[in-house]
């Protein structure tokens, strides 16, 4: 997904790519995927609406998804989640992220049984912690970076 996006917006300002994307942005990062029990790793997407996430990917590149701001998005093992991802280091329903009244993100571990980690350190249950671009999150053992708009353009032009 993140070689489809530089493709995408190669040429492009950061201006531009915050009228093209404004919202922030969960990458989940490539890495080791340990399916749970009876099945293969599998991704599920909430269908398009005007408040789930975008995501796509290709091969074993990183997955950006768009958060849209007012709304929450839980992630976890369950198929009910906002974002499904089985994998069996995650917790039926793990995680949350969430925008503030002030239109802030926060993200908040919902007692999961193999913890959440912010930039390392251990996210303590059901305690909203601030986000800000470039945070690494580990979920069990399942690896997210959240870019503001920004952030994403600033690490696309990297390559």
């Amino acid at each position: 997904m993140l070689s489809a996006l530089r493709r995408q917006l190669s040429g492009l300002s950061v201006a531009a790519l915050h009228k093209i994307h404004s919202a922030e942005w969960i990458v989940w990062e490539a890495g080791a995927w340990k399916a749970s029990k009876g099945g293969a790793p599998t991704l599920q997407v909430p269908q398009q609406s005007k408040d789930a996430p975008s995501a796509a990917t290709q091969g074993g590149e990183a997955l950006a998804m768009t958060l849209v701001r007012g709304a929450s998005l839980v992630l976890g093992r369950a198929p009910s989640c906002d974002l499904s991802v089985n994998d069996a280091t995650l917790s039926s329903h793990h995680l949350s992220f969430t925008t503030t009244p002030d239109g802030f993100w926060t993200v908040e571990d919902l007692g999961s049984t193999n913890g959440t980690l912010l930039n390392g350190a251990r996210l303590p249950a059901r305690l909203p912690r601030a986000l800000f671009d470039g945070v690494d999150l580990e979920a069990g053992s399942v690896h997210f970076t959240f870019h503001t708009p920004e952030g994403l353009w600033a690490r696309l032009r990297r390559g």
